[in-house]
């Protein structure tokens, strides 16, 4: 799912193609390490919990680390509109009058599909787990529309790509490897 963002929500789509940012996240297998512009809903929505998420809710240590990187020398403006939005605490709220998420009479998101109309494509898409699947597991990758910069996909812009990795070398990250140039980072 992508969200684009200006001042105001214009469109919400599917995309395929979006990958993590970032070390740690890279790596993950339990425990919190977020990406900082494309990661599940559990770590992105603030209000996950209030609709019902039956995950831990990981978005304060995502907003910390998107405002760290917000706040630092290698910023770039995609990121500060990120955090400006996701600060709102209302993504799940969003994606919910867009017809993105669905939840139950009670308010909490659905965690299985049982109606008889055609199953929406997120809930399509999502890993089913003892016959179950949980909309926090959805990807969100952003789409920032910035006056000036041509490239809204977060994932596809290499200025914001640079700004991550001289952010994260910032933090004292260990040597990176790229397998694509073979350039080595400090």
């Amino acid at each position: 799912m992508e969200k684009e963002i200006s001042d105001a929500p214009k469109c919400w789509k599917n995309t395929s193609d979006s990958p993590g940012y970032g070390k740690a996240p890279a790596g993950r297998s339990s425990g919190e390490a977020p990406h900082p512009l494309a990661d599940k809903l559990q770590y992105v929505a603030k209000d996950y919990a209030a609709f019902g998420g039956e995950k831990k809710n990981y978005f304060e240590g995502y907003l910390k680390q998107l405002s760290a990187w917000a706040d630092s020398d290698f910023t770039h403006p995609s990121v500060k509109a990120v955090r400006a939005y996701v600060s709102k605490g209302i993504v799940i709220s969003d994606l919910i009058v867009a017809k993105v998420c669905h939840v139950d009479e009670q308010g909490n998101l659905l965690t299985s599909w049982d109606s008889e109309e055609d199953q929406p494509l997120l809930m399509k898409g999502l890993p089913k787990e003892k016959g179950r699947f949980d909309q926090g597991n959805a990807l969100v990758c952003w789409s920032v529309e910035v006056p000036g910069q041509e490239m809204s996909d977060t994932w596809k812009d290499p200025s914001l790509q640079q700004a991550w990795i001289d952010f994260d070398l910032s933090q004292g990250g260990a040597t990176a490897f790229c397998l694509v140039s073979g350039e080595k980072f400090q």
